[in-house]
């Protein structure tokens, strides 16, 4: 089944062998430097210059010594000729070398990878921050080609075990792949070209997140995941389908999901009559983050009350979010003929939401709607009503 091609989400900046995963084609990557200068040891200015303190980088890691004990478990489990006996045994054991080498070489890339992330210059080290800038560009650009070699092994690491720790997210990532939801990791250096300022993009070619999302479990996977599964059931969020209708269809989709078909309930009457989009679905991706980061941290899960409010304040958040990044971003710079338009505009998005008419604007002139607008728009955004659904201290991807 094709992705919708008209649909672009993302959430900002917060793989195994199966066939619905593509990762962009790259040149053999070169090996990697071994010297790599990230520090200037002076500031310019004034009559003279002023020395900085050289910052050791470290010598090893987590992530450097988990890769050298996999690369050390792979070469002492070569296959030998006597494993495969009987007719074709030649044939068998040739091709499990051939395997077993691939898997050895990937793994001293990845060995390779972890050594040169033990280089990543810091702001501290240099003078300027167009120095530093530099410095940080030129080592995005030498692990560019490892994280796109090491792509599909990072994505399938992640996913087992982000779907070890969460229920909530080995649901999404199980029915996304049912579904055949695309999912590409690209390098950190190409993500930001492409997708600036977002941490993990969600459009009709399917899901895309940097490599660094997964090294760093910041939830985008999940989270662009849900995207990427509602985007095959836009009904759901379909204005002209009476309401009864979408939410038996919700319903269905959650219980077949393996998630509370309340849940399903729940989003449709938040949303009644936004008319879908990216912005809607942010609701259940909020509450999906929600979800996953109380079953690692090992939190008990929400009640049936609790899950109520939690939808009703993340559809406030996301609705009022729409109209400050989108009619009323920039706004300030309008002639006043195009404030007016805008502000009809954006008055008139805010009246169809359920969460509008409950928190009308005021004011007679322009310039009084617009200050209601703005402050309304401002308290309903506030993630400060949310905080208390978090274990400790979460970052959600939006």
């Amino acid at each position: 089944m094709q992705m919708p091609p008209s649909r672009v989400t993302g959430s900002p900046n917060p793989s195994n062998s199966r066939s619905s995963i593509h990762i962009d084609p790259v040149p053999p990557a070169p090996a990697p430097k071994k010297e790599i200068d990230h520090f200037h040891p002076t500031h310019g200015g004034g009559g003279g210059t002023v020395s900085m303190p050289r910052r050791e980088h470290p010598t090893t890691s987590p992530g450097l010594e988990a890769a050298r004990q996999r690369l050390e478990a792979l070469k002492a489990t070569a296959p030998t000729r006597t494993d495969f006996a009987g007719y074709g045994g030649d044939i068998a054991y040739r091709q499990a070398v051939a395997l077993h080498n691939d898997e050895v070489r990937l793994a001293q890339r990845e060995t390779q990878y972890e050594k040169l992330k033990l280089r990543e210059p810091h702001r501290g080290d240099y003078a300027s921050d167009a120095q530093f800038d530099k410095a940080k560009a030129r080592y995005e650009s030498e692990l560019a080609p490892y994280q796109e070699e090491l792509g599909p092994v990072l994505l399938e690491r992640y996913e087992q075990q982000s779907a070890a720790a969460s229920p909530t997210a080995a649901k999404l990532i199980a029915q996304a792949q049912k579904l055949g939801v695309p999912v590409t990791v690209l390098s950190d250096e190409e993500f930001q070209r492409r997708f600036p300022g977002t941490g993990g993009v969600t459009t009709g070619e399917g899901v895309f997140v940097p490599a660094s999302a997964l090294e760093q479990k910041t939830g985008a996977l999940e989270h662009e995941l849900m995207h990427g599964i509602l985007g095959h059931h836009e009904a759901l969020f379909d204005t002209q389908l009476p309401l009864q209708t979408r939410i038996d269809k919700a319903r269905a989709l959650f219980e077949e999901m393996g998630l509370d078909p309340q849940d399903g309930e729940r989003l449709v009457r938040v949303t009644d009559g936004w008319g879908g989009g990216g912005d809607a679905e942010h609701v259940q991706t909020y509450v999906d983050g929600v979800a996953i980061a109380r079953e690692k941290a090992g939190v008990p899960p929400l009640t049936a009350a609790e899950k109520d409010e939690l939808y009703a304040e993340a559809a406030k958040r996301e609705a009022a979010l729409d109209i400050q990044r989108g009619l009323l971003d920039g706004i300030e710079k309008a002639s006043p003929q195009e404030q007016a338009r805008l502000l009809d505009e954006a008055e008139k998005q805010w009246a169809r939401t359920a969460q509008g008419r409950a928190n009308p604007p005021s004011g007679g002139t322009v310039e009084e709607r617009l200050k209601s607008l703005t402050a309304i728009l401002a308290a309903a955004a506030s993630e400060d009503r949310l905080q208390k659904f978090q274990p400790l201290e979460v970052k959600l991807p939006r």
